[in-house]
């Protein structure tokens, strides 16, 4: 698959919740970065992931830019959804990934967002 589609159809199976569906976008063995929360590794966790820790109850993700230089991409864009506490979320984001050999797969994701920190 082309990375840069990988890695739309990715948001796109995330915005609708169909979390089963990342099975045909990541590697069994993923490992997922994303700040405030423990280092997710392995399909299982990933799911588990998804399904019971993310603050997200629904939102989209509109994607600005994508760049594939080999077998490392990158993506930045906006989210804005709705946490599971009723909480509204727009944010910036970017993303780095380490996509499998052929391509097919991402085997590392690692999420930014653009807010104040220091």
């Amino acid at each position: 698959m082309i990375p840069s589609r990988l890695i739309r159809n990715m948001f796109e199976v995330i915005d609708a919740n169909n979390f089963d569906a990342l099975y045909s976008y990541v590697d069994r063995e993923i490992v997922y970065e994303r700040p405030g929360f423990e280092r997710v590794t392995g399909w299982d966790a990933l799911l588990h992931f998804y399904r019971n820790v993310r603050v997200i109850r629904s939102g989209r993700h509109v994607l600005d830019t994508i760049v594939v230089d080999g077998d490392t991409a990158m993506s930045c864009g906006r989210f804005t959804g709705i946490q599971k506490d009723g909480t509204p979320v727009d944010i910036q984001f970017a993303e780095l990934y380490r996509l499998a050999a052929d391509h097919s797969s991402l085997v590392f994701r690692r999420t930014y967002f653009f807010q104040r920190a220091v």
